[in-house]
């Protein structure tokens, strides 16, 4: 581990717990892959999700929208599963990330996205542990009107 990185986990909690998690997941160096539309790229996304669901049968994505250079997702992990029985959220988000760049890259070989530059992903992700129905209710706002926000903005 890189001394100088600045450490984003939250120190004495288990990713593996019940509750929500606000992510950001963003290219490498910013790269506007995810610019839209885009039907190929969107199916590749969406099924990451549904990939994210089905391998992790207490996790559900419950908002998400693209941006052109990064992904955001309210994830919830819930359900009856012991606690011992589930992966933690750096192990899932490793997961959504491999699956994707591998889904993209075979749609690159095919001519059906633009090809990246070195790696589709920033090294790490971000996120926030939401510890109140305000704090989802506030994400998913966030999450709904972020690509309203970046049109206005590009407007101006």
């Amino acid at each position: 581990m890189n001394p100088h990185r600045k450490q984003l986990r939250l120190k004495n909690y288990d990713y593996r717990w019940n509750g929500a998690y606000f992510i950001t997941i963003a290219s490498h160096h910013r790269q506007k892959l995810f610019q839209g539309p885009n039907p190929c790229l969107d199916q590749i996304i969406q099924e990451t999700y549904q990939h994210i669901e089905t391998t992790y049968p207490y996790c559900q994505v419950i908002e998400q929208t693209t941006m052109p250079d990064h992904l955001h997702f309210l994830l919830m992990i819930d359900g009856p599963e012991k606690i011992e029985h589930r992966q933690p959220l750096p192990t899932i988000i490793k997961n959504f990330k491999g699956y994707l760049s591998n889904q993209y890259i075979k749609k690159v070989k095919q001519g059906k996205l633009p090809p990246f530059h070195e790696k589709i992903w920033q090294k790490g992700y971000y996120e926030r542990v939401l510890r109140s129905e305000e704090e989802v209710y506030q994400v998913r706002k966030y999450i709904q009107e972020n690509p309203l926000k970046l049109a206005l903005l590009k407007e101006e």
